[in-house]
């Protein structure tokens, strides 16, 4: 699959938010974990662009170059998953932006509040 041009952290992201347990999983491995964008970034730049397990999901990808070898990932998570992940969250990216911090929720809440006055 060529992914020349997409952001690397989103690529993560959706083949993470949809990859399955790998089984045997250890103590950092929550199934209701949605990963986000900054986490996605902060990964790639601890852990470089191959991942074979990432929190207890199975991955089996290496994000480095222009080509994604699906392969090992539709292997261990589903026929045609990882395709359809990252043409989903290139589509809507906005599904794995990372939340807003406290301080711009305040800061939306107090802007809002004083536009009425």
């Amino acid at each position: 699959m060529n992914i020349a041009g997409f952001d690397k952290a989103l690529l993560l992201v959706a083949l993470y938010n949809v990859a399955d347990s790998a089984g045997l999983v250890g103590s950092d491995y929550d199934p209701h974990h949605r990963m986000t964008i900054g986490e996605a970034r902060r990964i790639i730049k601890r852990q470089g662009l191959n991942f074979d397990r990432v929190r207890g999901r199975v991955l089996k990808v290496c994000l480095d170059g222009d080509e994604l070898d699906t392969y090992r990932y539709d292997r261990d998570n589903g026929c045609g998953r990882a395709e359809h992940a990252i043409t989903y969250a290139v589509a809507h990216p906005e599904t794995v932006q990372d939340p807003p911090s406290w301080r711009e929720r305040v800061r939306v809440f107090l802007a809002a509040r004083f536009a009425r006055a």
